[in-house]
């Protein structure tokens, strides 16, 4: 009878301090993303009575590069999207030198490839991405700007 009595006191304790553990730690809030990273705004926010437009940016650390300023040549947009791709998407463990640019319409980007010739960059299209993705295309720079 003593035993079981210690052993229930001993649960006890156990739970109070299980607990009172656990509302300390606070896991009613949301898990922090990866390398306290934020996430960007999903869409443009327009406060109320201003003009003032803020834009959703690429985060530190994320896996997709931003353009260099100055690039000439040809890149294969694979995906546009409406939110940020996470950075788990299978995209980034499928293809290397990904590109994502926030363009005007607060859509995501991403390309891949560095080509100089339109020739190479069809070809390469049509045998490798075409399969796998639903419309590929071509966008040619210059300066850093779309064409």
């Amino acid at each position: 009878m003593k035993n079981t009595r210690l052993l229930l006191a001993t649960c006890l304790c156990c739970l109070c301090c299980v607990s009172a553990w656990s509302q300390r730690e606070q896991f009613d809030r949301p898990l922090e993303t990866k390398n306290n990273v934020s996430q960007p705004s999903q869409s443009a926010i327009r406060t109320a009575n201003t003009t003032l437009e803020v834009r959703p940016t690429q985060p530190e650390g994320y896996p997709a590069k931003s353009l260099p300023e100055a690039y000439t040549g040809f890149r294969i947009e694979i995906i546009v999207s409406d939110t940020l791709l996470p950075d788990t998407s299978e995209v980034f463990f499928r293809h290397g030198n990904i590109i994502m640019e926030i363009m005007l319409d607060n859509h995501y980007h991403y390309t891949i490839g560095d080509f100089q010739e339109e020739v190479a960059v069809r070809n390469f299209m049509q045998q490798f991405l075409t399969p796998r993705y639903e419309e590929p295309r071509i966008v040619r720079y210059q300066s850093g700007k779309r064409l």
